[in-house]
């Protein structure tokens, strides 16, 4: 993985070079504009992602993680100035949305509750709940606000702010609903068959809880608040993982 650091380097130059430039130019459309700095906090998370997980030659500064755990050979210096520079790149695209007034008040909304998912996968969560709010107050102060508001934050949505981040599911297994626990600050909790004849072993459990550790929810939020909640998704289970309670309670019985 680190053989790739020089292609980040220079990946990170153009980068930089285009944000200076976006944040002096007048672009031909503001969709054109928004999208450029979308596409800039993405890369900077793919990088900040990549130092989370493999590191790179110095430990120095401060940590700022994409998830609950921090690999020791990361430079923690180095992912906190793409969590900043990332930070900027979405704070740029609310100023552009929030200064045309052709923008609708959704996609404003939208965009700002986009700056709180950053926040959200960098662990930053007091500053995640302040924009999903500022997101909120926006929609509330349209006539239709409740439903905008539940359009737009009505469900858990899981955050993904890289554009080449892929979901693993594991193939030729069953698919199952499962029942989760999603918090006020994204984090998913407490899987259970939603089947009431289908037991998740503890073995089940340990798989749902290392896909969903390094993952965020968008949460629930009614009136300006975050909501805990439980909420309903189909989810492959590796095969012959899936065992039937009946089986579980014959297995279980002594002779």
């Amino acid at each position: 993985p680190t053989e790739g650091f020089p292609h980040l380097i220079a990946s990170e130059t153009l980068a930089d070079r285009l944000f200076a430039v976006l944040e002096q130019a007048t672009p031909k459309t503001t969709e054109q504009m928004i999208d450029q700095f979308n596409q800039i906090s993405r890369f900077h998370f793919m990088v900040a992602e990549h130092l989370t997980r493999h590191g790179e030659p110095r430990e120095t500064g401060v940590t700022f993680s994409t998830s609950s755990s921090v690999s020791q050979t990361s430079t923690p210096g180095t992912s906190h100035r793409h969590f900043q520079k990332g930070r900027d790149a979405l704070k740029s695209a609310v100023r552009v949305v929030a200064s045309d007034p052709d923008i609708s008040v959704r996609d404003q909304a939208e965009q700002i509750a986009q700056l709180g998912d950053w926040f959200l996968m960098f662990n930053q969560r007091s500053s995640a709940i302040k924009s999903y709010a500022t997101a909120s107050e926006i929609l509330l102060s349209e006539e239709n606000g409740l439903a905008l508001e539940k359009e737009l934050f009505g469900v858990p949505a899981i955050i993904e702010l890289s554009s080449t981040e892929n979901q693993k599911i594991p193939e030729n297994g069953d698919s199952i609903k499962i029942k989760m626990t999603v918090s006020r600050t994204g984090v998913a909790s407490q899987f259970e068959s939603v089947n009431n004849q289908i037991t998740l072993s503890n073995k089940d459990k340990n798989h749902l809880r290392r896909h969903f550790r390094g993952k965020r929810f968008r949460p629930v939020i009614v009136e300006g608040e975050p909501q805990t909640v439980e909420y309903i998704v189909n989810f492959t289970l590796p095969p012959n993982e899936i065992t039937d309670s009946k089986e579980s309670d014959a297995e279980d019985t002594p002779t």
